[in-house]
């Protein structure tokens, strides 16, 4: 290389480093001291348009672009069902509440909501968390789950936050209302029940997916898919409860008596035994007893925290339910029946209230009962 080509070259290396200063030094001078803007960087909330957040805030003008956020996962349809069985039961439990008190709402809720939420650490940084939600009245209670490793049991944690559903909530036209209660006053007189002093404790609108309008199918039946607008009743006859699922109209009711029942106290045992995640441990030295009601039942406990729960068998579904009504033992959390067999819990478990649910239908909650009769004022 010459002499001309190599001061070329120097030439063009220094003109570069000179435009490179002059760059920075406009830079760090910040520019005219009359165009600076220090108002400060806009904030979103998650899930809302940068554009909605300036209409609320009162300000004028065109928004360039939403921001961009990654939406939060959603579990898997069977995680999602286990999860939300648990979580009913716990904010049942929590608040002391009948379950059909406690709605779940749709998986893509989590899509819809702001996070993040207030909910218990995780130790495991490799453990993916879910939220789903559940609601009573016009609050919503967030739940985180994980599974701590593939396969096992779902953990299900409360978290702080309470969201408020600002949604109107639907309420069906009054005379629609009327001929669906008198529809269900009308079965349950049939059945031998007086109404009289009866009093509705759930009426909800809600959509079934199949002919049998959300309740369990007869054995071996395999229930047709049909969307079916209707109603989800619950009818408080004294201390029992009866479940109604009906159409828009009443003209269609199904007296829902969930679990398919059992015929004996060892076929719902062995049905409990089948599930391999639960302990189930018969209390062979001990019978189950409770106050106002005459017969012995087996006892078992639940869990590896060995919750008891009393098992006993009636001749008649009736029978069972006759006698849930007699029970006055303040040991007694929650009582179900399921066919010819009546099943008594008695310490308040969300997860055992969980596992008798997919057995049974819980016709009588004490522990609510108690807890209404002491926030009653003394009559004077």
């Amino acid at each position: 290389m010459d002499c001309t080509d190599k001061i070329t070259r120097w030439r063009g290396i220094g003109l570069a480093l000179a435009l490179l200063l002059a760059v920075t030094l406009l830079a760090a001078c910040g520019g005219d001291e009359g165009d600076e803007d220090t108002s400060p960087p806009p904030t979103t909330t998650p899930g809302v348009s940068a554009e909605v957040v300036a209409e609320d805030a009162g300000e004028v003008g065109e928004v360039a672009s939403e921001p961009v956020s990654t939406p939060p996962p959603l579990p898997a349809e069977t995680l999602f069902q286990d999860a939300t069985a648990l979580a009913r039961a716990d904010l049942a439990a929590y608040l002391e509440v009948g379950l059909d008190e406690i709605t779940v709402l749709e998986p893509d809720t989590a899509l819809l909501m702001a996070d993040p939420l207030s909910c218990p650490d995780i130790a495991d940084e490799g453990v993916t968390p879910y939220t789903v939600y559940v609601q009573r009245g016009r609050f919503i209670y967030p739940y985180q789950v994980y599974e701590p490793s593939p396969g096992a049991e779902p953990v299900v944690e409360r978290c702080d936050d309470v969201l408020v559903d600002e949604e109107v909530l639907y309420a069906p036209a009054p005379d629609v209302r009327t001929s669906v209660l008198d529809a269900v006053r009308f079965d349950l007189e049939e059945r031998g029940i007086d109404t009289a002093g009866g009093a509705l404790r759930t009426f909800q609108a809600i959509t079934w997916t199949d002919e049998t309008l959300g309740c369990p199918p007869e054995p071996q039946a395999t229930p047709v898919p049909a969307l079916i607008d209707g109603y989800l009743v619950v009818y408080a006859v004294g201390s029992l409860t009866y479940e109604y699922h009906t159409d828009a109209t009443g003209a269609r009711i199904v007296f829902c008596a969930r679990g398919g029942g059992y015929k004996s106290v060892e076929a719902f045992i062995t049905a409990l035994e089948a599930d391999e995640n639960l302990d189930v441990t018969r209390v062979e030295d001990e019978v189950a007893t409770y106050k106002g009601l005459s017969a012995q039942g087996v006892l078992i406990e639940l869990t590896t925290r060995g919750y008891r729960v009393g098992v006993f068998a009636f001749d008649s579904p009736d029978e069972a339910r006759a006698a849930a009504a007699l029970i006055d033992d303040l040991d007694v959390s929650r009582i179900f029946a399921a066919g010819k067999v009546l099943i008594v819990q008695e310490e308040n478990s969300p997860q055992v209230y969980s596992v008798l649910l997919k057995h049974a239908e819980e016709v009588r909650a004490p522990v609510i009962e108690r807890r209404n009769a002491d926030a009653t004022p003394a009559s004077r």
